[in-house]
């Protein structure tokens, strides 16, 4: 249909993707009266704060390599299976969806999973048990991706570190807010904002790996990112932050 019509269509998605926020979101209770300019005080002082948790920048470090790897996908995935795996562009679009399916069905049952298990072990354990697991496994899945002779089978490895990646999300996130609690908005903010500075290292780093090294050097490097990014949760424990932050 021409490029024209795909982004009307995805134009019209997100023109249905407002409506249904504004019909479905529960609507905001009234807001006590304010102090002209306390409002904007109260934003600084909540940034200052956020700025100095040692715990919430060290979060947010991991996020961003987290990010470095997914965005790998988002952005050179349909690149690697033409260039690097020898599929046509028609067989690239229909192998190339298989990430973004696996995230779509295993980050929410990894989300539940996690509230699960945080009721027996409690809430901020069991977030970095599962957001590590999930880095851990995103780190081994692209290294079968990496070394396995068939393209099919390093397509599926792939995917399931796409998924893997992805359902990663949700302990981040809220580890974030638990972090900043007194300003929840403003710590994903901040954890968001590494994660796209994440994604403009990788869109930028990629290509001049993959010609330097190969596909599968590029792959095996993300890898070892992947890796990094689970071990930096070693370093976050949200209950001591948490009393950092009131203290604050």
């Amino acid at each position: 249909f021409g490029w024209r019509a795909v982004f009307v269509l995805s134009g019209a998605i997100a023109l249905v993707t407002c409506a249904a926020w504004l019909a479905l979101m529960p609507k905001d209770a009234p807001q006590p009266e304010t102090v002209p300019g306390a409002a904007r005080t109260q934003i600084v002082a909540g940034v200052r704060v956020l700025l100095g948790n040692a715990g919430l920048l060290r979060l947010s470090l991991a996020y961003l390599l987290h990010s470095a790897v997914y965005f790998v996908f988002v952005f050179w995935f349909f690149r690697y299976l033409t260039e690097g795996r020898g599929f046509t562009i028609l067989a690239s679009g229909f192998w190339g969806s298989l990430p973004g399916i696996a995230g779509m069905i295993f980050a929410p049952l990894v989300g539940a999973f996690a509230d699960r298990l945080g009721r027996r072990i409690g809430t901020a354990r069991a977030r970095r048990r599962v957001a590590m697991s999930c880095l851990f496994a995103a780190g081994v899945f692209v290294l079968l991706g990496a070394v396995l002779p068939s393209a099919v089978l390093a397509i599926c490895a792939l995917s399931l570190s796409s998924g893997s990646i992805n359902s990663a999300e949700a302990p981040f996130f809220s580890s974030a807010t638990a972090l900043g609690a007194a300003n929840p908005g403003a710590a994903a903010g901040v954890l968001n904002l590494m994660g796209n500075l994440g994604g403009v290292i990788s869109i930028w780093l990629v290509p001049l790996m993959s010609k330097a090294w190969g596909w599968n050097g590029t792959l095996l490097f993300w890898s070892g990112v992947c890796v990094v990014a689970a071990l930096l949760w070693l370093t976050v424990d949200v209950r001591d932050d948490l009393r950092a932050t009131a203290s604050a």
